[in-house]
Parts: structure tokens; sequence; C-alpha cells
């Protein structure tokens, strides 16, 4: 059967035209050949008739056949008619039936903002096909224009927690799902859904709204080592903790550095909470630290107060290495490190000393207090003037300043410390330092000495055996 419209052949049961759409008009035509043809055979059945003799029965006859010709067109109207029947029945069966008809009729209501009605037509699609996740998403798009958000988000997870799906409609519904939480600034939905989710790739787009619990650097066991245990989140955010087994909360310790774990059973319990205020599990882990704690540094010098430059020197126990401070803080491995006797310092001051082993073990932290007070005739500040003066007499420098010719910058001259040489005699040690035009100041290796009684001044060096002599000026050699 070809189309009347364009010509395309079709199959029998077809009642549209695969290439034009035409509607297929299957009620037939009385065509004048087959019209003519009844007609013939009707006169040579009323011919026949005439040649009989009996006039009646030739009447009865032409009633007959012109009976049976009514007859046979009303059989031939009334099949037309049950045939357009079927047609506008088979009709409205297929369009009920057809996802493309009823999702344009959906699409047409909506445009018309009845959106009532569009999601009637799609549920009828979906019924049809219920695998097409556009279906899904336009439903969940009229839902939400009609202010059914819970609707919406419903018809959204049926996709991201379906397997039937291709993968890009279901990462589709995420970022949905998400960007509506997001708006409702329901981040604790957004977590609960992705931590749902098993697609790695869909995880690790939206890691920002998750709150995993902290992990740790170290597993839990016994070492005999100092941990220096490290807790990470997979975003930003913070990870509280405490070290006692308690259980922690936002005033809990918030970490920042590494913990490190020394002697002891320690047992930390974290948990992190991200930006959005998310807060993930608790977790926990128990650590024995054993190790061997050193034993306290051995200070010679002993707390008091003192009249003579003295040198504080400390007894290093085997093995490990010493660290000081003078400011009263508590001594780490960070701090300076004893290698060498320390002048004493003038006036107060306060030393913490602490020992170290090879594992980063430390030890009992021991404290001194001196009071050095001399009986000087010189000051400090007298002792640097006079240096200042007889540098310039010297002609090693151009003025009290510490500008000197051929350099852009100038000399500055500093306190070190007052120390008893081999001659037996008690001087300020005074350090130079090179600055330049921006301020930046590096010593420059020489040492200058200043009598505490006579104020004579001079050079400071040191002698073969290690010990410190000085040199007075007035011999060129020595200041040039």
């Amino acid at each position: 059967m070809n189309c009347p419209k364009c010509g395309f052949e079709m199959k029998e049961d077809q009642l549209y035209c695969e290439k034009c759409g035409a509607e297929i008009q299957i009620v037939p035509d009385f065509e004048p050949e087959i019209e003519n043809s009844i007609s013939e055979t009707m006169s040579t059945l009323v011919e026949e008739i005439t040649q009989e003799p009996d006039r009646k029965e030739e009447k009865e006859v032409r009633e007959t056949l012109l009976s049976s010709r009514k007859f046979f067109i009303g059989c031939m109207l009334s099949m037309a008619c049950a045939i357009i029947l079927l047609l506008v029945f088979g009709l409205i069966l297929y369009q009920n039936n057809s996802k493309g008809y009823q999702v344009s009729r959906a699409m047409d209501y909506a445009d018309a903002g009845e959106y009532e009605r569009a999601v009637q037509c799609l549920q009828a699609a979906q019924n049809i096909d219920g695998e097409d996740a556009n279906i899904y998403f336009l439903m969940a798009d009229y839902f939400y224009l009609m202010g059914k958000e819970s609707d919406a988000i419903v018809t959204l997870r049926n996709i991201a927690l379906s397997t039937q799906f291709l993968p890009e409609d279901i990462e589709n519904a995420y970022s949905k799902l998400v960007s509506i939480y997001r708006k409702n600034e329901d981040y604790q939905a957004i977590n609960d859904l992705l931590l749902a989710c098993t697609d790695q790739n869909i995880i690790y787009m939206f890691q920002n709204y998750m709150a995993y619990p902290p992990e740790f650097s170290y597993i839990e066991g016994t070492y005999q080592e100092i941990v220096p245990l490290k807790l990470s989140s997979n975003t930003s955010g913070t990870i509280y903790y405490t070290m006692d087994g308690s259980e922690p909360d936002e005033n809990s310790t918030t970490y920042t550095t590494p913990i490190f774990l020394e002697t002891g059973t320690y047992t930390i319990n974290a948990f992190f909470v991200n930006e959005y205020g998310i807060k993930s599990e608790v977790v926990s882990n128990t650590y024995v630290i054993d190790l061997t704690v050193p034993g306290a540094p051995e200070i010679s010098t002993y707390s008091g107060e003192y009249t003579a430059p003295v040198m504080i020197e400390v007894v290093v126990p085997a093995g490990c290495k010493v660290f000081y401070t003078r400011d009263e803080s508590e001594p780490t491995s960070d701090s300076t490190q004893y290698t060498a006797p320390i002048p004493m310092p003038l006036g107060d001051s306060v030393f913490k000393f602490v020992a170290y082993s090879e594992e980063g073990v430390s030890g009992e932290v021991i404290t001194r207090t001196y009071s050095l007070k001399l009986n000087a005739q010189y000051s400090v500040n007298d002792a640097l003037e006079r240096l200042s003066i007889a540098l310039v007499d010297q002609g090693y420098i151009l003025d009290r300043y510490g500008n000197k010719e051929g350099i852009q910058g100038r000399y500055v001259y500093k306190f070190g410390s007052v120390n008893r040489i081999v001659d037996g005699q008690d001087y300020y040690f005074i350090y130079e330092y090179y600055e330049d035009l921006a301020e930046n100041q590096s010593r420059t290796g020489r040492i200058f000495g200043v009598n505490i009684v006579t104020g004579e001044c001079g050079n400071l060096g040191l002698d073969e055996q290690g010990n410190y002599y000085f040199a007075p000026f007035g011999n060129e050699e020595e200041t040039q």
C-alpha cells in the first residue's frame, strides 16, 4: 500500500505515513468501474428474465434484484463506518499509549502553566517507559515549580539511588539534589545523601560537603619511639580531640600540629567538623609508648648571686642532647642547644635545661637562677662609648656612628657577655655587626674587649689552646 500523499510504500496495518506523517484513510470509495460492473450484472439478469413468458415473474425478479442491490450497498456503507470507528478508536488508543505524545502534551501544559496536568501526562508516560530519565527530570522540575519541593526531591532520589539509569543521568540527579539542599542550607542532607553513594566520582565532586572521621597517621598499638601523630580530614574544617579517652566536643582541643606521644598510654578520640558545620563520627585509637626516659642534665654552676664572671657548664647525659632557654619558657628540642659553657649574663637570669634522647624522649627540666652584679668601674654603656671613641681614634671608623670609608652601610657594636680571660682580667665582650642600607645586620666575626675596671679597649682573639687573649689598641695591625 502506498501513501496517497507522498507515494511512500507502507505496511498494511500502518495508520500514519512514516515519511510525511499523513493519516491514511481506509474508508473505501465506490469506484465507477465497480458500480458499472454491478449494473451490467443486474441488466444481464433482467434480460434473461424478460425472455420468460410470464411478466409477473419478471417483475418479482426485478424487485428481488433491486432489493439485493440496496442490501449490498447498505452492507458496504456499514462496513465503511465500522472501519472509520476502528481507526478513530485505534488513534486514541495509540495516543494514550505513546510516550512521545504524553511528553509532548506535558510540555504544552507546562508552557501554559498547568503543571498539575503536565505531571499527570508525565506519569502516563512513566507507565509506558519507566526507564526514561528525562521524564523524571521534567517531573521534578514541574514539582519544584508547583512548590512541591519534597516531591521533586523524591523524584530525583529515585534516579540517584537507582542502578537502571545511565551514569550521566545519575550524576545529574545528584547535582540537582545538592543544588536544592544547598539553597535550603540543609548541608546535613547533602552529607547523608553522599554517604549513601557508592560512585567515587560523584563523591569526589561533592566531597567538600562531606564530613569523614579524621584519619590517623599511625595505626594503634605499642611503639618504642616517640610518635608524632598526625590527624587529617578529607576537606577543610576543624578536628577536635581528647587524649584521655573522654568523648570530644567542640570545646575540646583543636588539632593544629602533630601530637607528640611520649612514654605512656594514650587513647585519642577525635571527630571532624567541616566548613558547613557537619560533624563526623568519633574515631578512637589507643597507643602505648614504651621508652626509656633520659636522666636530667647536671648543671655545675648552682643558682645564686655572683660578683665575678662565671661560665655555666652542663654535663650532658650519654647519648643525649641538652637544650635550654633563658626567657623562663619550657625548653624543647627546638630551643637553643647546649654545645659549650655559657657566660653568665649580667643582672638576673633564669636558665632551664632539658635532655633529649636519640629517640626524642625528654627528661626532667632543670632550672637555675642567677644574679651577676660586677664590681666594675665601667658599665656596659660606658664600655660601648669608650670603644667607639677608640675605634675613631684608631682610624678604623670615621665617626661614632660606625661609618667607614669605602662601604655603603655602617658598623654597629653590641654587648655580648662578660668574661674572665687567661690574664685574670674581666672584659666586656663586644661584637661587631655590619648594617646595610636596609638596616639588615650580620656579624663580621670581630670581637672587641673593654676592661671592666680600667676601661682599656682592644681586640680579643683565641690562642692555640682555644683561650681568649686581649690585645690593647696601639698596635695598628691589631685594629686594621
